[in-house]
């Protein structure tokens, strides 16, 4: 009786069992994907995202699940997202703060066509929000990792180590200068001054960019706050300097 329940149970789970093994791919024809991207998705499907929906069984047919499945494979239908998914893992990509963008635009591109909302418009209610939370999710994750300095905190975050807005630069000299280069910027009217600071900051934002990525591989995290701190400051300035160039009609 046990070994006919278990044939049973792997028969009935045969696509989660296979799945599981890694011995086949599922992949989804009803979504309509054109041939290119639907070869590229059954490769991103089969090689899962860790964490990214955690979940142990369908919510629609109540199958087991391996837990890193976008779409249930017995039913095919969209699973709830993990909102506490490491972003990393849902683009499928190593933690590293020296990622090559490229990989991961690549993979938001692929995401974002599989889980668009335009994509489940006739479906059940359920998938048309797990849709919408899906690619919220993904926005997100692309956003933070995209940039040096959010994907540093980010980073830093994973370790147990959070930046708020509490955690300032104490070094007066350093303060000096950041007040100095603000006044500049609220002075500056030309093209030549505008262009001039631009440079100048976005070299001092690639140089602390640079002491990031050294001193992640390095594993000095004391390092690694003590230069996102200072890079929050010059994003700052940066962010000034776009907008009094948008004032001005500045074109690069």
């Amino acid at each position: 009786m046990a070994r006919y329940l278990s044939r049973l149970f792997l028969s009935k789970h045969k696509y989660f069992h296979n799945f599981a093994l890694g011995l086949t791919v599922k992949c989804y024809p009803h979504r309509n994907f054109s041939l290119p991207f639907h070869v590229e998705t059954c490769e991103l499907l089969r090689k899962g995202h860790r964490n990214f929906s955690s979940a142990l069984h369908c919510w629609k047919c109540a199958a087991m699940r391996s837990g890193t499945e976008i779409f249930c494979s017995r039913c095919n239908v969209l699973q709830k997202p993990d909102i506490n998914s490491n972003y990393f893992d849902i683009f499928n990509l190593k933690p590293s703060f020296e990622l090559e963008q490229r990989d991961l635009t690549t993979h938001y591109h692929k995401l974002q066509n599989i889980l668009h909302p335009d994509r489940f418009a006739n479906s059940m209610e359920e998938e048309r929000q797990y849709s919408a939370d899906y690619s919220a999710l993904v926005n997100k994750a692309y956003t933070t990792l995209l940039h040096p300095l959010s994907r540093g905190l980010y980073m830093l975050k994973l370790e147990g180590i959070h930046l708020d807005e509490g955690n300032v630069q104490s070094d007066p000299k350093f303060l000096m200068e950041i007040m100095e280069k603000n006044e500049e910027v609220d002075q500056a009217k030309t093209y030549s001054e505008i262009a001039s600071l631009d440079a100048e900051n976005k070299a001092v934002l690639e140089e602390l960019t640079r002491t990031v990525a050294d001193a992640f591989r390095a594993g000095d995290l004391k390092a690694v706050t003590e230069a996102l701190i200072k890079m929050k400051y010059y994003v700052r300035i940066d962010s000034k300097i776009k907008d009094l160039k948008l004032k001005i009609g500045f074109v690069d």
